[in-house]
Parts: C-alpha cells; structure tokens; sequence
C-alpha cells in the first residue's frame, strides 16, 4: 500500500504485515508502475522520486515478522513464555 499519509485507523494494515510505504506528495496516475524502495518511490514512466517517510520502528518490526501474530509469537518465545 502507498500512502500520501497514514492514520491511525490503517495501522490495522501493518498488522497483517502488509507492506506501508508513506510518501508525501507521490502523484500517479492509473496504470503508472511505481518502483518502491525503502526511501524512496520511482513513478517509472515520469521519472519522478518521491521521498519515503519511514514508520515507527515498532510498526516496521511488526511488518518484517510478517505481521502481528507472528511478531508476538517470536517475542514470546524469546522470553521462553510459549512452547515451541
């Protein structure tokens, strides 16, 4: 998903493990393939670069666990309170 902004409302979406790219200002238009990066988005057929803006640093380790559940199973088996 890119965002102009995000709110708290789409956080949900992180917790999938979704991927959120927020990027000010990005402009597209139907069919434009975008090239997204981890600091920036690439409108591919304008040419145009738009900055990433990142997200907080406990949404982003939800999201590379491949969402809650799994960020909260591998917490808690770190802290040796689930079986594996």
């Amino acid at each position: 998903m890119v965002a102009l902004t995000l709110v708290q409302p789409q956080y949900p979406n992180t917790n999938l493990g979704l991927r959120v790219v927020i990027s000010p200002g990005v402009t597209a238009s139907e069919g434009d393939e975008l090239e997204i990066g981890a600091d920036r988005v690439v409108n591919t057929p304008t040419g145009k670069t738009f900055t990433v803006v990142q997200l907080p640093k406990a949404r982003q380790a939800i999201i590379d666990a491949g969402g809650l559940i799994s960020y909260t199973r591998t917490r808690l088996i770190a802290r040796g309170e689930v079986p594996r």
